[in-house]
């Protein structure tokens, strides 16, 4: 069993106010701390989420393009196909 000897001072306003100063400064170290790792963990999701948009960038631009080449292949068709129904109208 341990026994410990009552305190019979008390704080003065000196030692109520070095607490304090201590108390702040660590309270704006630890707020330093947290804005730091806070920036550092944007900093690297906005690296993140910059690569993943341009990835998908890349990927919708290389649909596009697909798109516009079957679309071109289409006009080259129905331009075909209207030929060829104007030459059968003018041979009726």
């Amino acid at each position: 069993m341990l026994l410990s000897a009552p305190a019979l001072a008390e704080l003065t306003e000196a030692n109520i106010a070095t607490i304090r100063s201590v108390v702040e400064e660590t309270v704006q170290e630890s707020e330093k701390r947290l804005k730091e790792y806070v920036d550092l963990k944007i900093n690297e999701l906005d690296s993140h989420l910059s690569g993943e948009i341009k990835a998908l960038e890349g990927r919708l631009n290389g649909k596009i393009a697909t798109s516009n080449e079957s679309i071109k292949g289409m006009e080259k068709r129905l331009d075909q196909i209207f030929r060829l129904v104007m030459v059968l109208i003018a041979f009726i």
